[in-house]
């Protein structure tokens, strides 16, 4: 690759892992990362495939962005610089992401969405993070060697072959599986079609029969076509006869209607003589009612008037009386009002005699007043103990409740904790919680449920124990129930969970092998894993066979210095942030230990801390005691606040005592004023006895006048009542004369409409059968039509009329010959019509099918043609970069004493999906060459095919930039130095791509190149000059 198109120029971090701030400056070709274990190597590497867009899933260390952000920050932000073009321009991709995984993708500062971003990288710069042929990560180099031979095809293309290469290959599998599928429906159809075939011969003969019997229905149609012809004529008589009946009756009912007209003329003539009459009769009686209403009317009033005239004189008689009663009122009053005077003034004494009543007022006004203020006063500071106690001490003693009670509540903290993180296995937890009781055995929860660290200090050590997938697996005491429930849970619900199996006995079989004792307590040693869970015994047998939690050991800082001297049995330790792996050669029996730093991954962060909750205890027993020491100095204020209102009692009830004298002072001086204003008012309102004796006279006479007028217009209308009852009589008899002489016209018309009557009920029952026939006869030739195509016997056109010619013109011999030609259709055997149905349909698939194999055949040979170019412009280009591939590993292995090859494989020619390649390796004499497996080799020799095969990669690469990351962990130092030498001698050319090689230690006196970058990584407090190292 001639190009620095994609290769990285500069990588930068902020708040990111370890790493508060960090700016990274690569060389173009070989990059060697050094730093002791725990620095931040590893953390440049992840801070390369995060910027490019990887997930945290490719690094196997974490799930979630979140957790790279260094602790105690909020938000991290990563920015990676790549080359676009020859002339050094290039773009900045930033990525920045919180603990909220929040995530902000930038490419030169415009904004994005992660498909753009992560797409941008793949395809214009052909960065590939997830392909471990490119990237190597530390905690997956040994998943390099679980790819399979298809696996490892899939990643060489990607990093050496053009996209065309790559896209051929697609398209080969795809086009072969259409072959395939395409083969498979050609063997179908022609089943289908011998099937179909065979199956209509065997119908043949009873469609020959069906034919004969359908020829005769078709003779026994004609018969039957003639015949509704015939049924249509018979109707249709009697339908002409029924017509000319109703003509008849309508012609009668005509002529009586010519008769009634002069009639009903009469009639109406009549009724308007008779109506005139009875109006003349109906007025003069109205008169003669209003006549007897106004003389009612007058009588009302002439009695009306002499009760008045009685209660004049009842008023005279009553002024009379009430004159004398008047002047016995006004002495009884002057007596009363004497007594009130009296009473009034002896009040008026008794009050001020006990001095004056506004200074009493006032001194009692004082009193109260002064008693309230200092009420208020002690109020204030009880206010403001009360206000201290509900509004500080009281909101604290609830807080620390609460804070307790959830400190103690770590039940519901591991489901919080097992929803927001595993939300399938919560799905699940939900599901077997309805289905529990349909399971033979005992099943657990998620383990991270059932499981409880004892202090939150050694949750990590936990954590970077067990792996992630372990926290959510369900533990089934019964096999049966556990693959049911990996039916249900993977192929229905299809939730991504584990579900696994443990011995339901109760008893712990693992026991740890050396007991923490002095010696080890000497190296740091404070307990195995083991000893800081509690759970299930089941549980705990589980993920010791798993994990070997029995004899994972927990240290201090003294044990990483110390690890050397560690017994064998201790293959697994923690030391206070990191974590150690001590692996014995099978060869040479020497002790090989890495090491990876350790960070809380906040799974089981939620046991119980004993000091802290201690600590809370204490302070709420503190805040309860100053409350009571509150509630108490409120008792003396309370006591002086009772004596102060008790005195203010007593002042309220003299001032009440004072303010009763004077209410029954105003109340005798009230009822003095109204007897006082009862007696002017009787005095003022005296009665004149002579001159309510005149007024009752003038008032009598008065009335009498008015009786004599109403007398006489009494007589005036008697008067008008008795000529109107003349006029009455008179039109009375000539109305009954008049009717005598009219009668007959009545008789005459009723005759007339009951003969109408009778004749219109015979018409009604006439066209009644008359429309009867006329549905029946359309009914009949609208069969009959349906039958001949629409047209009638009479129409020159008619298609039938030859065929009716040859049969009968009755009824009667045409029914003979229709029942005789059935019969002899019922003779003969018929065919079920489905079978002729599917027959002809049959047939018709027949034809379909032969047409479709015939389609299928052409598109296979057009498919073997397609694959068969696409084959050409594929094989040979894999082929020779396998074989080139092969050459520069077997060469790179023989260079190191070994046999190594490359092979490409497959099982047949066009099943592309099988094609991979295949990594065989011999290290030994009395070996042979073996399959790359991480059951065969050792550790160190597997790293030393993985670093030789994608060595073999780099001259072929179209990948800017490779990178490894502690490969050479494992490798003897002979094996180490020729691996280095050589990826030295083949990266640091012209034209190479760039290279990362990121290790915690190098061998002395190794090659050095001009264009090899060196980059030390330290994590002291403070950092050198660089002058320093050049001594």
């Amino acid at each position: 690759m001639n190009s620095d198109i994609g290769k990285i120029k500069s990588v930068a971090v902020r708040n990111f892992i370890t790493y508060d701030e960090l700016k990274f400056n690569p060389g173009s070709h070989l990059n060697i990362i050094i730093g002791p274990n725990g620095t931040g190597k590893s953390s440049i590497v992840a801070a390369i495939i995060l910027g490019c867009g990887g997930k945290p899933s490719i690094m196997s260390r974490a799930k979630d962005v979140s957790d790279y952000v260094k602790n105690g920050k909020v938000k991290a932000n990563i920015e990676v610089e790549l080359i676009k073009s020859d002339n050094g321009d290039t773009t900045i991709f930033n990525r920045s992401f919180d603990k909220d995984s929040k995530e902000v993708f930038k490419i030169d500062g415009e904004k994005v969405s992660s498909k753009v971003y992560s797409d941008t990288v793949k395809n214009k710069y052909n960065i590939h993070v997830d392909n471990l042929c490119m990237f190597l990560p530390q905690d997956r180099v040994q998943d390099f060697t679980k790819l399979n031979p298809q696996e490892i095809l899939y990643n060489t293309q990607t990093s050496v072959c053009s996209q065309e290469i790559i896209d051929h290959f697609e398209s080969l599998k795809q086009k072969r599986e259409q072959q395939k599928n395409v083969t498979k429906n050609n063997a179908d159809i022609q089943v289908q079609l011998e099937d179909h075939v065979n199956r209509n011969s065997q119908l043949h003969s009873l469609i020959e029969n069906s034919k004969l019997k359908d020829k005769l229905i078709k003779e026994l149609d004609m018969h039957k076509k003639k015949h509704n012809w015939l049924e249509y004529d018979s109707v249709k008589k009697r339908y002409d006869e029924a017509s000319n009946d109703v003509k008849m009756l309508r012609d009668s009912i005509d002529n009586k209607i010519a008769l009634l007209k002069p009639l009903e003329k009469r009639q109406a003539e009549i009724a308007g003589t008779k109506k005139n009459l009875q109006t003349s009769i109906s007025k003069s009686d109205a008169l003669m009612h209003q006549c007897t209403n106004d003389i009612d009317k007058l009588l009302d009033t002439a009695n009306n008037l002499e009760s008045e005239i009685s209660k004049v004189r009842q008023d005279y008689r009553n002024a009379v009386t009430n004159a004398k009663t008047n002047e016995k009122d006004i002495k009884e009053h002057e007596f009363l009002v004497s007594l009130d005077r009296k009473e009034y003034e002896e009040a008026q004494e008794n009050l001020h005699a006990e001095g004056d009543v506004n200074n009493l007022m006032n001194s009692f006004d004082n009193g109260l007043r002064t008693n309230k203020a200092q009420v208020e006063d002690i109020m204030q500071k009880m206010e403001h103990m009360n206000r201290n106690l509900d509004e500080n001490i009281i909101p604290q003693i609830h807080n620390s409740k609460r804070k307790i009670e959830q400190m103690n509540d770590t039940g519901r903290q591991r489901f919080n904790i097992l929803r927001t993180k595993f939300e399938d296995a919560y799905q699940a937890y939900q599901w077997l919680e309805v289905h529990r009781q349909n399971f033979r055995g005992h099943i657990y929860n998620p383990v991270i449920t059932e499981i409880t660290v004892t202090d939150r200090k050694y949750v990590k050590y936990v954590e970077n124990t067990i792996a992630n997938r372990d926290f959510e697996t369900f533990l089934c005491t019964n096999k049966e129930d556990m693959k049911e429930l990996i039916m249900k849970f993977r192929n229905e619900l299809k939730l991504n969970v584990n579900v696994g199996y443990t011995d339901p006995d109760e008893t712990l079989r693992y026991q740890t092998e050396l007991p923490v004792d002095r010696n080890l307590k000497n190296l740091g040693i404070i307990a195995y894993v083991i000893d800081v869970i509690k759970g299930p015994i089941p549980v705990l047998n589980y993920l010791c066979s798993l994990y070997k939690i029995h004899n994972t050991a927990i240290g201090s800082d003294k044990t990483s210095q110390c690890a050397s001297q560690l017994p064998d049995n201790i293959s697994v330790f923690f030391s206070t942030n990191h974590r150690f792996c001590v692996n014995i050669s099978t060869y040479t029996g020497k002790k090989s230990t890495s090491s990876a730093e350790i960070h809380s991954r906040n799974i089981l962060n939620i046991g119980i801390n004993q000091d802290e909750l201690a600590a809370e205890q204490q302070r709420l027993q503190r805040l309860i005691e100053k409350a009571e020491e509150i509630k108490v100095q409120r008792i003396p204020l309370q006591q002086q606040i009772k004596r102060i209102e008790d005195q203010s009692n007593e002042i309220r009830n003299e001032k009440n005592a004072l303010n009763g004298r004077i209410r029954n002072l105003k109340t005798i001086e009230n009822k003095l004023r109204k007897k006082e204003t009862e007696l002017e008012n009787l005095k003022n309102h005296k009665i004149n006895v002579n001159e309510e004796r005149q007024k009752s006279k003038n008032r009598v006479d008065q009335i009498v006048r008015a009786i004599l007028a109403n007398n006489l217009k009494a007589c005036q209308t008697l008067e008008k009542y008795k000529d109107y009852h003349v006029q009455n009589s008179l039109a009375r008899k000539k109305l009954q004369i008049f009717d005598d002489s009219t009668g007959n016209v009545d008789e005459q018309i009723d005759k007339l409409k009951y003969d109408m009557n009778k004749v219109e009920e015979t018409l009604r029952r006439a066209s009644s059968a008359s429309k009867a026939l006329e549905d029946e006869m359309n009914r009949k030739k609208e069969a009959a039509m349906k039958e001949t195509n629409g047209q009638s016997p009479d129409n020159p056109k008619f298609k039938y009329k030859k065929d009716f010619s040859k049969l009968p013109d009755t009824q009667e011999a045409l029914l003979d010959k229709i029942f005789e030609m059935q019969g002899r259709i019922d003779c003969i055997r018929g065919v079920d019509p489905k079978v002729l149905a599917e027959y002809d349909e049959r047939k018709q698939i027949i034809e379909e099918l032969e047409h479709q194999l015939k389609s299928e055949q052409e598109r296979t040979q057009q498919l073997e043609k397609q694959l068969q170019t696409l084959h050409n412009k594929w094989f040979p280009e894999i082929e020779r970069i396998v074989e080139t591939i092969n050459n520069n590993f077997s060469t790179f292995f023989a260079k190191m004493g070994f046999v190594g090859e490359v092979e490409l494989v497959r099982k047949e020619e066009r099943d592309y999906n099988d094609y991979g390649i295949q990594i065989r390796v011999q290290y030994r004499d009395n070996e042979k060459l073996q399959a790359l497996n991480r059951h065969v080799q050792s550790g160190g020799e597997r790293a030393v095919a993985i670093a030789i095969y994608t060595l073999s990669l780099q001259h072929l690469t179209v990948v800017p930039f490779r990178c490894v990351d502690e490969i050479n962990q494992g490798m003897d130092p002979k094996n180490e130095r020729k691996i280095f030498q050589m990826l030295v001698d083949i990266t640091c050319q012209p034209g190479q791509s760039q290279y990362f090689f990121v290790t915690p230690k190098l061998l002395p006196k190794l090659p050095f190149n001009d264009l090899m970058t060196v980059s030390v990584v330290h994590n002291g407090k403070y950092i050198e000059d660089s002058y320093v190292f050049m001594n």
